[in-house]
């Protein structure tokens, strides 16, 4: 009985003796991992402040014609031809469109009728008189009838010449039922088809003269300012960049834009594209702003409370690690982002002198972190101070 007593306190003390053993080991190795913490190695930029940046922005416009004309009929009735269509190159002269002229033909052949008859009595009253005449000379010709034929050879000259006159008229008139080309261009539109009937100069085709196009555009006036009649200037069609002089500039602002309408004289054919009236082409500018700022890519943005960003900088304590790397700690910064441009963007805020830019991570990361730099990031930093 007292073995077996003995034989317990005995097998106590050993595994109270072996619980100690592991405590004392297990304070061994936090120790030892307290002494030699891990910092997660990040990539950072120096913060390069600049004192103004490059904006390059795309003015859209239309491109139109420099002349282009809406044909009609000086006349009214049916159209019984139209010869061409949207997108026909035409040439001066050519017959476009006609109307129905039966009635005007008709009138015509009378006229012509009456033409003959007058001619047909002036040729009677020529024989007339010249009887009269060797009469006369004979001494038997009467001075009243030579009276009464010349006065009937005048009536039938002017009926005749009212008759040619009235010709004239239905030739005119005859003209105008068809369209001919005034110049050589292109069809842009046609508003009717045979069949129809037309009104007094109502259109009938919209024909664009052919050569240069123009590109009208809507500049704001602080961008106008800087814009000189002649000087050449990027402009983008269907993703073709070609230079352009400009042809004019406006003198006023337009009340529902607020923009001065600036005119760009562009080839018919641009960077080998056929240019129709009513694309769209782009006006390029590029010009300075001044404002302090710095460029950073724009992935290392975080969007924060109503629509304001910030970004993730790296500000240096006094402290080093095991390894005499220096420590940084995570710090939030507000900026107003003032222009983006691709992958990068143009922000201002406010930075200390040795803060730097952690450009990458920074969703992973949290502020008040510690870290130390990565090789990329001393790499980048020597090159930039040996810049």
């Amino acid at each position: 009985m007292l073995l077996c007593r003995s034989l317990f306190i005995s097998l106590v003390t050993t595994f109270f003796v072996c619980v100690a053993l592991i405590s004392v080991l297990t304070g061994c190795s936090d120790s030892s991992s307290l002494a030699k913490p891990y910092y997660h190695h990040v990539i950072a930029t120096a913060i390069r402040l600049q004192d103004s940046y490059p904006v390059s922005t795309a003015y859209p416009g239309r491109i139109e014609a420099p002349q282009r004309f809406d044909l009609g009929f000086d006349a009214q009735g049916k159209i019984t031809e139209v010869f061409v269509d949207a997108g026909d190159d035409i040439h001066q002269g050519q017959l476009l469109a006609r109307l129905d002229s039966g009635l005007l033909a008709a009138q015509r052949l009378s006229v012509l009728a009456q033409e003959q008859e007058k001619n047909a009595q002036l040729k009677l009253i020529g024989i007339e008189l010249r009887r009269q005449v060797e009469l006369r000379q004979q001494g038997f010709a009467v001075e009243q009838t030579m009276d009464q034929l010349l006065a009937k050879q005048s009536i039938y000259q002017a009926g005749l010449d009212q008759v040619v006159a009235t010709l004239a008229s239905v030739d005119q008139q005859l003209e105008k039922t068809v369209m001919r080309a005034p110049f050589n261009g292109r069809i842009a539109n046609r508003f009717v088809d045979p069949g129809q009937v037309v009104h007094l100069a109502a259109p009938v085709l919209r024909i664009l003269k052919g050569g240069s196009v123009v590109l009208q555009v809507g500049v704001p006036v602080r961008s106008a300012r800087q814009l000189h009649v002649g000087k050449q200037y990027r402009v983008n069609f269907e993703g073709h960049i070609f230079d352009a002089p400009i042809l004019s500039l406006g003198s006023a602002v337009s009340p529902a834009t607020q923009t001065v309408i600036v005119k760009l004289l562009l080839p018919d054919s641009a960077a080998g594209q056929q240019v129709y009236d009513g694309q769209i082409a782009r006006l390029i500018l590029d010009e300075v702003r001044h404002r302090q700022g710095f460029w950073v890519p724009t992935d290392t943005m975080t969007g924060s409370v109503r629509g304001t960003w910030n970004i993730s900088v790296l500000q240096a304590i006094h402290e080093t690690t095991a390894e005499q790397q220096r420590l940084y700690k995570i710090v939030r910064r507000k900026v107003n982002v003032l222009y983006a441009a691709g992958e990068n963007s143009y922000v201002e805020g406010d930075f200390g002198s040795d803060e730097l830019l952690l450009a990458a991570g920074v969703h992973r990361l949290a502020p008040g972190q510690r870290v130390v730099l990565g090789a990329a990031s001393e790499a980048s930093l020597d090159s930039l101070m040996g810049h």
